[in-house]
């Protein structure tokens, strides 16, 4: 019984080695740049409710993406306070960046079902993000 139990263990070591040996020999994507050209184009849809800053440092990630070209479309979900002119301001200088006024959501629909219906209507990219404030992204995520 311990000649077995020897051999797993000394089995499972190897298997641990070889797993390490393997990680450690992988490229980082993170040293893998793409020219812009070949980057994927990502559309994010970020609804927003009453979020503010939250909500800006959200669109602020999403427009450091490094792995993709991003378009970050905001959709204004009924907030009851100004929280969209830090964006809207932003919007300004990045053209990347689109926010939406909030509509007459149609009876049969969610307020935020129709926000991001509205966002990825205006979608350009090859793959869309469906996300929302408080989702802080590395620059590589995407």
């Amino acid at each position: 019984m311990c000649l077995l139990l020897g051999a797993c263990a000394v089995g499972w070591l190897f298997v641990l080695r070889r797993s390490r040996w393997t990680v450690r020999s992988m490229t980082r994507l993170s040293n893998v740049a793409l020219p812009t050209a070949e980057r994927p184009k990502v559309s994010a849809i970020l609804p927003v409710r009453d979020e503010g800053q939250r909500a800006l440092e959200t669109a602020e990630c999403l427009l450091r993406q490094e792995g993709a070209q991003m378009q970050v479309i905001v959709v204004d979900d009924g907030s009851s306070e100004p929280s969209l002119e830090a964006l809207r301001a932003l919007a300004v200088t990045e053209s990347r960046l689109q926010v939406l006024p909030s509509g007459k959501v149609p009876k049969s629909l969610l307020s935020k079902a129709y926000a991001l219906e509205r966002g990825q209507a205006l979608a350009s990219g090859d793959w869309l993000l469906f996300t929302h404030a408080g989702v802080w992204l590395g620059r590589h995520t995407v």
